[in-house]
């Protein structure tokens, strides 16, 4: 065969093995993929013959994939096992060494065999090894390590109800999965079509108004369709919202070259933390989002340092809850789904308390009775016991910093909330049970968390939204976390013994009881989670009323477990303690408060 008819034979077979293109579909030749001499791309050479740096007439290569016959192929194949393969905690099928096209396409895309090196037929082409081009966005060389690409040669659509039907995705798009055997595999040119370029990199469906087409072809994850993500939401306009609708999951993920492989994800770095893939990208002061406070030390916030996942690669989907001590960490994923979040009823409202909003769906959580929700948590606290309850929290593996020190502790939260295991509690698991009649708001039956803490960062200590965390002999009389759900009038109304016992304590206003006007906060008194049970130490009548006295000011060596008493109307408690408050001398204990003898 001389060279003119090798030349025809091979346009008629590229021809033959290209698939019939839809209108408006590209030629090879006006692609990358045309090395010759004729050649649009950055690596072409002298050769003026298209097909054959892939495609022989006669003598082509015999592929060890025999489910394929191969096209025809012109290359050396790459018979190595030695190929890193993608990894995941969640992925259900597990990729293989690549197989047929996959192979084919490595032949040249991991960088180890010429392109100019057709087997069948020589050539005077003088390529070496695929090299990337300037522009890192553009993962030509995929390397043999595949762990930061999608992954391939895998079984498709085993996680049941996240993947399209294989039959809709052939009757609705060109994405092409391979059977073998009756059972559907991924490959590379599931997405890609190395003869059809009229999308770019190849590409069988066209993203350039919708960067995500392609993904949506295949997966369908649960609460996707119609979360923030999908749609862009309300939250910032219709600019945002577009620009965010039309990246969808490219948004998060890349498929090829991501810098943190598990989960394809967009990174500042291949070191930095998970959650730059969130507040780097879109969710920062810079965006109009009030997330900046999530990069400094100090705040919820691995990126901040102190020893919670520095690496930021801890987290996994279905991670054991509670946390363990090993697996400590918190990421914005910790508390949200990006997959599901939405901007219903946020920011919280003490009218739905407890119940999850928008943006905390389809999170996983724990629950009260310390059982793990399947699926996506009811309640706000459920979360916060994700790691705040279980053995390690109790060991104190999820306070950072030093906890407030008090007669009844347990670092366990779920038994600060819950009353089969204290004696008293902030509404916040169960509801009230009182009157209401100290609540401004006395349709308030239960809170959330956050009504107390800012779980994104507040500056303060225990991220608590207002209120100092220690209080100088002077002391102030303004407390207005306690005071934005409780009604200072009524609290301080000395017509009652309940006002004359909070004025005296909170005002310094002790007379004639005593000459000592120091003011006491009301946490001092007062445990703001909940009196916790602890066999032999607290009773109905010394854990009542959230009575839990903070150490640093009231020391109780004469009663450790007896130092209120709701029956009696009593306490015991002794000072001093630190910061200058001196709580009862030893001659004024046990102060009886039945009638209170304050006089107004």
């Amino acid at each position: 065969m001389n060279r003119l008819a090798a030349i025809m034979t091979l346009s008629v077979l590229c021809s033959l093995l290209a698939p019939v293109f839809p209108a408006g579909a590209d030629s090879i030749l006006t692609s990358p993929h045309n090395l010759s001499s004729s050649g649009p791309g950055r690596i072409k050479s002298s050769e003026e013959r298209v097909c054959i740096f892939c495609h022989t007439p006669h003598h082509a290569t015999k592929l060890t994939d025999t489910s394929d016959s191969g096209p025809l192929w012109s290359r050396d194949e790459n018979t190595a096992q030695d190929y890193i393969t993608y990894v995941s905690s969640t992925i259900s099928a597990k990729p293989g060494q690549p197989m047929g096209a996959s192979r084919l396409c490595l032949s040249c895309h991991d960088g180890t065999i010429a392109l100019g090196s057709p087997v069948a037929h020589g050539t005077t082409a003088q390529l070496g090894v695929l090299t990337p081009p300037s522009f890192p966005q553009k993962s030509t060389v995929l390397g043999k390590d595949l762990r930061d690409d999608h992954p391939i040669s895998m079984e498709y659509g085993l996680k049941t109800g996240e993947f399209r039907d294989p039959a809709t995705i052939a009757a609705v798009s060109r994405v092409k999965l391979v059977s073998r055997n009756g059972t559907n595999y991924v490959e590379c040119s599931s997405c890609h079509n190395a003869h059809d370029n009229q999308y770019g990199n190849f590409l069988v469906t066209n993203t350039a108004t919708q960067a995500d087409a392609l993904c949506t072809v295949c997966h369908t994850k649960n609460g996707w369709s119609g979360s923030a993500h999908q749609t862009g939401g309300t939250r910032y306009g219709a600019t945002v919202a577009t620009a965010v609708s039309q990246q969808g999951c490219i948004s998060c993920h890349t498929p090829h070259g991501a810098q943190r492989g598990e989960n394809l994800l967009k990174l500042t770095s291949g070191t930095a933390s998970m959650d730059t893939n969130c507040y780097a990208s879109c969710h920062n002061n810079d965006n109009g989002a009030p997330y900046l406070d999530m990069r400094t030390a100090g705040f919820h916030n691995p990126a901040g340092g102190g020893g919670y996942d520095g690496g930021g690669t801890t987290h996994t989907e279905a991670e054991t809850l509670p946390l363990t001590a090993p697996g400590k960490h918190v990421h914005c994923v910790d508390c949200h789904n990006p997959h599901q979040t939405l901007w219903q009823n946020a920011p919280l409202n003490s009218s739905t308390a407890p119940n999850v909003n928008g943006v905390l769906t389809g999170v996983r959580g724990v629950t009260i009775n310390g059982a793990v929700t399947t699926a996506g948590a009811s309640y706000e606290y459920e979360i916060c016991l994700k790691c705040h309850s279980g053995d390690a929290a109790l060991a104190g593996n999820f306070n950072e910093y030093p906890p407030v020190s008090r007669m009844f502790s347990s670092l366990d939260e779920r038994e600060r909330i819950n009353w089969g295991s204290a004696k008293s509690w902030h509404p916040i698991a169960h509801q009230r049970t009182g009157t209401g009649n100290s609540l401004l708001n006395k349709g308030i039956t239960s809170i959330y968390c956050n009504d107390c803490h800012d779980s994104h960062g507040s500056g303060t200590h225990l991220l608590r939204l207002d209120n100092q965390d220690t209080f100088s002999a002077a002391q102030g009389t303004s407390y207005p976390l306690c005071y934005s759900c409780h009604d200072e009038t009524y609290l301080m109304n000395t017509a009652t013994d309940l006002g004359k016992l909070h004025k005296a304590h909170v005002q310094g206003l002790h007379n004639p009881l005593s000459s000592n006007n120091t003011k006491a906060s009301c946490s001092a008194c007062h445990d703001p989670h909940g009196v916790p049970y602890k066999a032999g130490l607290t009773t109905d009548t010394n854990s009542l009323h959230l009575i839990n006295f903070d150490l640093r000011y009231a020391a109780t060596p004469q009663a450790p477990n007896q130092p209120y008493d709701a029956g009696a109307k009593t306490c015991f408690v002794v000072g001093p303690g630190t910061s200058g408050l001196t709580c009862h001398t030893t001659t004024t204990n046990p102060a009886s408060y039945n009638p209170y003898p304050y006089s107004p």
